[in-house]
């Protein structure tokens, strides 16, 4: 499951917590990006399984470069982190 911590382009307010209890009973990994709201929201905390961030907006920002980064909690069964016991 994805969604945005801030949605792209009516600036919706996802609630972190509710979508992370639906994903946990359907299962699958809650994918939160978390570009707008980098240094203010810990979607971890609210029951996110994978945060991601677009690098080129925030961290680069002059469109020179691309990248992002990929950060996983190790909580969701089968993550790398979570596999080695």
């Amino acid at each position: 499951m994805y969604a945005e911590t801030l949605g792209n382009p009516l600036i919706n307010i996802v609630d972190i917590e509710a979508i992370a209890k639906i994903a946990r009973e359907a299962g699958i990994p809650l994918v939160i990006d978390n570009t707008s709201l980098a240094y203010l929201c810990r979607p971890f905390e609210w029951g996110a399984d994978i945060v991601v961030h677009s690098a080129t907006k925030y961290i680069g920002g002059h469109g020179t470069t691309m990248g992002g980064l990929i950060v996983e909690s190790a909580s969701f069964p089968g993550t790398t982190a979570s596999s080695r016991g």
